[in-house]
């Protein structure tokens, strides 16, 4: 098994190396230096704190809720630390020893092992499922309708579940309209169709587990994706910066928790 992370971690070294060689193969460096000249520092700092109250309370009221579903009530607080705690060492760890690690925090909070990593499928579930909806709301109102009538429907006969959906929805949101602002602050103009249907395609693809936490995915889908709305260094320049705003401001966060997080794990 140890073997097997180590050539999976590889791999998404790898995938994440030769996507970032790919992206620079095609621009010039100099005019994404350039780019991040002229940005609006004032609607990208906006960005970031709109971002940071995002994770704080939306994500971590979806988690509470998610764990809450699989059988187990957490103080938001205790929410928060399992969530956030977890962050830090999952960028300086492979082959997502973040998530791993949870799980064992959650067992000393007195989950069980299969509860706890059953609750990482479902929060990766919810996030597609979310981002599926708005994809849908993109390409025709009638069959986004159509399919968030679907997971509410289906939701309701599910324990607990119907929170799950409705914060995951809202998270997703206000991650899209991050990214419409930060991109907006770069100069590029999102249409609404993009907001709706590509948007929510890059944070999807982000999302899989092929890369190091997404980067490399998340900068070639939004060069592939936005290609005909702005340059290449232009693209590229909001979507590193989206990288930043998205996991790394995340991970700061995250070394506020990290001591709780490790003496909840070490302590039982």
């Amino acid at each position: 098994m140890k073997y097997k992370n180590i050539v999976i971690a590889a791999g998404q070294i790898i995938i994440t190396a030769v996507l970032l060689y790919v992206i620079f193969s095609k621009i010039k460096p100099e005019t994404v230096l350039r780019c991040f000249r002229h940005i609006d520092v004032r609607l990208l700092l906006a960005v970031s704190v709109l971002s940071v109250a995002n994770h704080f309370f939306l994500m971590t009221f979806r988690y509470r809720a998610i764990i809450q579903m699989v059988g187990m009530k957490l103080p938001v607080f205790v929410s928060r630390i399992a969530k956030f705690g977890a962050i830090p060492l999952g960028i300086v760890l492979p082959f997502k020893t973040g998530k791993i690690l949870r799980v064992f925090y959650l067992k000393n909070m007195g989950l069980p092992y299969h509860s706890g990593i059953i609750s990482v499928f479902l929060e990766l579930l919810v996030s597609g499922c979310a981002l599926l909806c708005v994809f849908f709301f993109g390409l025709k109102i009638w069959s986004g309708l159509l399919f968030l009538i679907l997971i509410l429907v289906v939701s309701r006969n599910f324990n607990n579940s119907f929170p799950v959906f409705l914060w995951s929805i809202a998270y997703e949101i206000i991650r899209i309209l991050c990214v419409f602002l930060l991109f907006f602050s770069f100069g590029i103009n999102l249409s609404l169709e993009n907001i709706l249907v590509k948007i929510p395609v890059m944070l999807f693809i982000a999302g899989l587990p092929v890369t190091v936490s997404g980067f490399g995915a998340r900068e070639f889908s939004a060069v592939v994706l936005f290609s005909d709305i702005a340059v290449r260094e232009q693209i590229f320049s909001a979507a590193i910066t989206l990288s930043f705003v998205e996991f790394l401001i995340p991970g700061i966060m995250g070394l506020f928790f990290i001591k709780k997080f490790l003496k909840g794990i070490i302590e039982k």
